[in-house]
Parts: structure tokens; C-alpha cells; sequence
């Protein structure tokens, strides 16, 4: 019974270090590596203040320089503030689409093919790490309630995002996820 409760603390442990699940209405999913993304160049483009892209808005609403200015790039990554980028569709750079009507996928989110909607009762990011049209990573966010740049939460859920769109390690797997999808 003993070993039973060790592997059960330790697979909750894992469980909980994992960037899989839901946790407080919070679900991130559909997240895919594509073989071009490096670590090294994600934490470079990150730590010279992480250009981003934004379509649409969260509840509640907000500006995209709003938006950026209330979301904080992971630690890991250097203290330099996220910019808003001036060369859309342009150079290494996070593009997050709020509230979106459909599915947008990686590379319709890289090439700016986005068609923004409204949601009042949930935050819907789809997120990517772009070079130019190019999807390197992409992921997607849903958190229930009504969640914008005002609300701290905001800015940790965001930080979660931006921390599964730039792994540690090369995940090194073609068109494939390099965690189980969160479902």
C-alpha cells in the first residue's frame, strides 16, 4: 500500500508540474512544435523584448498596446518588457488572436488571416511564435470568465502561454505535440 501512495503523490506531482490540464477553468490545448523552432532563438527574440502581434480583444475589451503592456514575458527569458511589434506580419515575433470566430491555426495566425470576434463570458487566446508567415509554435487558451488586460489573471495566463510557446528543450518532433493534448 505504500508504493501504492508513492506513485500516486508522484504522479500528481508530475501532473501539477505539467503544462497539461485545467486548473482553475484554465485549459491550454492544441499546442504543436513545427521543425524550424529552436530554443535559443525563441529566448533571443524573447529577451530583446518579445515583439507581439495582436488581433482582436479579450472580454471586456482593451487596445492591443493595452494588451501588451499587461503581459509579462515569463522570467526565464530576461526582464525586457514585450513591445508592441511595428512590423506586422514581419521578423521573429508572439502573435496572440483574441475572441477569434473558428478555429485559427498557426500559420493563418503568422500570415495576419484572422477574423476577430467577441466573447463576454471566456478568455480565447490562439497564440503563435512566428518568423514572418512561418508558424514555429502555436498553442491555443480558453479561460472561463471574463478575463482582460485589467484582471491579474490576465497577465498570469498569458505568462503560461507565452512559457508553452517557448519550451526549454527542442521538442524535436515534426508537426506533432510534444505533450498530450490537454482534453
Amino acid at each position: 500500500m505504500a508504493k501504492t501512495g508513492t506513485l500516486l503523490a508522484a504522479l500528481a506531482a508530475a501532473l501539477a508540474l505539467s503544462n497539461c490540464g485545467s486548473v482553475g477553468g484554465e485549459l491550454i490545448f492544441n499546442t504543436k512544435y513545427q521543425s524550424g523552432y529552436t530554443p535559443s532563438n525563441f529566448r533571443s527574440m524573447a529577451a530583446a523584448g518579445a515583439p507581439i502581434e495582436v488581433f482582436g480583444s479579450p472580454p471586456g475589451g482593451g487596445s492591443p498596446a493595452e494588451i501588451v503592456a499587461a503581459i509579462r514575458i515569463p522570467g526565464r527569458f530576461g526582464s525586457a518588457p514585450p513591445v508592441l511589434t511595428e512590423s506586422p506580419g514581419q521578423g521573429q515575433r508572439l502573435v496572440f488572436a483574441f475572441s477569434v470566430n473558428g478555429a485559427v491555426h498557426g500559420p493563418a495566425l503568422c500570415a495576419g488571416d484572422v477574423a476577430a470576434g467577441a466573447f463576454d463570458d471566456r478568455l480565447e487566446v490562439f497564440g503563435a511564435y512566428c518568423r514572418g508567415e512561418r508558424v514555429l509554435t502555436h498553442s491555443q487558451l480558453s479561460v472561463s470568465g471574463p478575463v482582460g488586460p485589467s484582471d491579474p489573471r490576465f497577465t498570469r495566463v498569458m505568462a503560461r502561454l507565452i512559457d508553452i510557446l517557448g519550451p526549454r528543450t527542442d521538442p524535436n518532433h515534426r508537426n506533432r505535440s510534444c505533450q498530450p493534448f490537454c482534453v
